[in-house]
């Protein structure tokens, strides 16, 4: 390689010179000071002959440098250094905790050989076999053959994967490995051929792997979910760049903080909401379903967490200063950075936006039960939803239930509430203003004036006499759920997740009455953060509708979850991704160092019937970093959750996205003794 290398730098040399000599003899010529130290002359001609030498010379060094790329070997037999290992490194095949580098492994199990694979040139185990083992299977058999114990097999798979922040080295295989006797011995093997040796951690992410590695012996130094996540700092949550003023905001502070969508904002903890803003950086880990997580992707605002970085001296230094930052998989970068990059940046970043629709013809109570999407118009985004959920149940009856007794309050109630002239001149007087979005403090006592005339304000004594009958007529209990249903959530291009606010009634109750209830809820669509963020999507505040969604209030929780209809670590596989909590306690706002159950739910459909694997990235610190749910319960779920996507892409998604690029955003409980799965809300995932 080195004589071949030299024998290309020669030629390059020597057509230079010689195009070098050709001019000088021939005209007058200056060197220019340029970058590369290419030769100009004043003569026509000459310059023809100089373009002709830089097409060559570029030929010449684009080959070499290709050749340099490449000149890494496709697999080394031992890794000795780290050096080796970073030669073969590349990005791991799903990023569910960031900050990760990996390098393929094949372990030959008849030759007994282990094949450490360049993994920046081979994506699959399978590209390599073809390449450089000679096997002759085509994918379908390779896979039936190798991933599953069997007479047929000739290889065992696994990952060796690097974890940066902690400096941790571990060995993994793939969610359908079974744990055959083959794959603990290439583990076995594997440690003898790899610089760190015995510090070599054995990672079992599934639960069957887990289940099956409790009877090995202790000498595989297995890791466990709880310490991987213990000991991951970085957490890429939306990997994008951006430019803006760094703001470092005790988290105290932030709802007393003018924010502005050129401020990118550090915080020491997770707020129950985000401003919009430039950037998010958090110092703490977030589950990827909590309502700021999800704002961020609908709002496409990067953001990261990182539990150093609050007290990271080069970080402080730059409060307050304009920083470029760029978030990627493996690391990030917060740089200073001048106006006219960030200008030009800026121009860039359009919004399309997203225009409700409503319809005020129904002036009585919508039974949901005869309802289709259609409602949407009518009374809401989650009041569409709830009622295809219903649908879908019915279908199931005996897989999963819904909340009871629900029924929707249309837009024309909460319309008739606001045309009191008390209320209707503060929102004339509103809208009128255009410069309110560069007063942020008037904006918000507008806002504030608002939400108050529309709470003092009595409701529809035939409204509540209507809602207090139906509650009766469901016989479902006293207590019932009033929750938000504006016609600007829970829509293609953007989620409204975390904006508004749902209360509880209860019949005959002097506190938690209807009508407040009631109130409460209308007032809440103009919360400040809902109207700032409708204003960021360019959603015409006078298009804006509240509707409400009623049902009975569910019985103890024993768990509660959010559930992503997609594998969105590894789109390519089949899988849905899972966040959980015991009990009530919040998933989509988490109380300071509570760790929820985090899990790729995965399906595969390779060799007939489904089979499902689990793979935990962490566990509930609310229960003793144990599953919250028996493997029978998550195969009941991962059924239960492609009944749902599939009605929904059939019979609501009108845009008819790829399959497997559809995605729904799913919450469910498992209630009582008996933990009966229910399902209560469905809508489209934006990312």
């Amino acid at each position: 390689m080195t004589a071949v290398c030299s024998y290309i730098l020669y030629i390059h040399v020597f057509i230079m010179f010689s195009f070098t000599m050709s001019i000088s003899d021939n005209c007058n010529y200056t060197r220019r000071p340029t970058r590369s130290f290419l030769l100009f002359s004043k003569n026509k001609q000459h310059r023809n002959q100089t373009a002709l030498f830089r097409l060559l010379s570029g030929i010449i060094l684009i080959t070499f440098f290709t050749w340099k790329t490449n000149a890494a070997p496709h697999y080394l037999n031992a890794l000795k250094t780290e050096a080796q290992f970073s030669m073969l490194e590349g990005e791991p095949l799903s990023q569910k905790y960031g900050g990760i580098t990996a390098v393929k492994v094949l372990y030959d199990i008849k030759n007994k050989s282990v094949y450490f694979i360049n993994s920046k040139r081979y994506k699959f185990h399978f590209e390599f076999a073809r390449s450089q083992l000679a096997c002759q299977d085509d994918l379908y058999k390779f896979n039936e053959n190798n991933y599953h114990p069997n007479l047929r097999r000739e290889y065992v798979f696994a990952t060796i994967n690097h974890y940066k922040g902690s400096n941790l080295y571990t060995y993994e295989f793939a969610s359908s490995e079974k744990m055959s006797s083959e794959a603990i011995l290439s583990f076995e093997v594997v440690k003898k051929k790899i610089f760190v040796g015995e510090q070599l951690r054995f990672f079992p992410a599934t639960a069957e792997q887990i289940d099956n590695t409790k009877k090995l012996d202790a000498a595989l130094n297995i890791l466990s979910a709880a310490e991987v996540f213990q000991q991951i700092h970085y957490q890429p949550i939306v990997a994008k760049e951006s430019y803006g003023y760094l703001r470092r905001i005790e988290l105290s502070q932030l709802t007393k903080s003018i924010i502005s969508k050129r401020d990118i904002i550090l915080l020491n903890g997770t707020p129950n909401e985000v401003p919009l803003s430039a950037g998010v950086i958090t110092s703490q880990l977030q589950p990827p379903l909590s309502h700021i997580n999800i704002l961020c992707h609908n709002r496409g605002t990067p953001m990261m967490a990182s539990r150093t970085i609050w007290d990271n001296q080069h970080v402080t230094s730059l409060s307050n200063q304009l920083v470029h930052l760029i978030i990627s998989n493996d690391t990030f970068s917060i740089e200073k950075a001048s106006i006219g990059e960030a200008q030009a940046y800026w121009a860039k970043s359009n919004r399309h936006s997203v225009s409700p629709v409503s319809d005020l013809s129904a002036d009585t109570l919508i039974d949901l039960k005869y309802a289709t999407y259609n409602v949407l118009k009518f009374a809401g985004g989650k009041a569409a939803g709830f009622a295809e959920l219903m649908k879908v149940q019915k279908k199931y009856p005996a897989d999963f239930m819904v909340p009871a007794g629900a029924f929707a309050i249309p837009f024309y109630f909460y319309q008739q509430h606001i045309q009191h002239p008390a209320i209707a001149a503060l929102i004339a007087k509103l809208h009128a203003d255009s410069t309110l979005q560069t007063k942020p403090d008037i904006l918000k006592k507008n806002l504030k004036a608002i939400r108050k005339a529309i709470r003092l304000q009595p409701v529809n004594e035939g409204l509540i006499q209507w809602v207090k009958e139906k509650m009766i007529a469901a016989n479902c209990g006293a207590a019932f759920r009033f929750r938000s249903s504006t016609n600007a959530e829970d829509l293609p291009g953007f989620n409204g997740a975390g904006l508004y606010d749902s209360k509880t009634a209860r019949l005959n109750d002097s506190i938690k009455t209807i009508e407040k209830a009631i109130r409460e809820v209308w007032a809440s669509l103009w919360n400040d953060r809902a109207y700032l963020e409708r204003q960021y999507f360019g959603i015409p505040q006078q298009k804006v509708m509240m509707g409400i969604l009623c049902h009975a209030a569910m019985g103890t929780e024993e768990v509660n979850g959010v559930a992503i209809t997609r594998n969105i670590y590894r789109p390519e596989m089949t899988g849905n991704v899972i966040n959980m909590q015991q009990g009530e306690s919040s998933i989509v706002l988490p109380s300071d160092s509570v760790i929820s159950e985090h899990t790729i739910l995965l399906v595969s459909h390779t060799w007939g019937e489904p089979t499902f694997a689990i793979d935990y990235i962490s566990y509930s610190s609310l229960n003793n970093n144990r599953p919250l749910l028996t493997e029978s319960e998550y195969k009941k779920l991962s059924v239960v959750l492609s009944y749902v996507k599939a009605y929904f892409y059939k019979n609501v998604d009108k845009r008819k996205t790829d399959l497997s690029k559809y995605a729904l955003d799913i919450e469910f409980k498992y209630v009582g003794q008996n933990r009966t799965l229910v399902l209560k809300q469905a809508r489209v995932y934006n990312d």
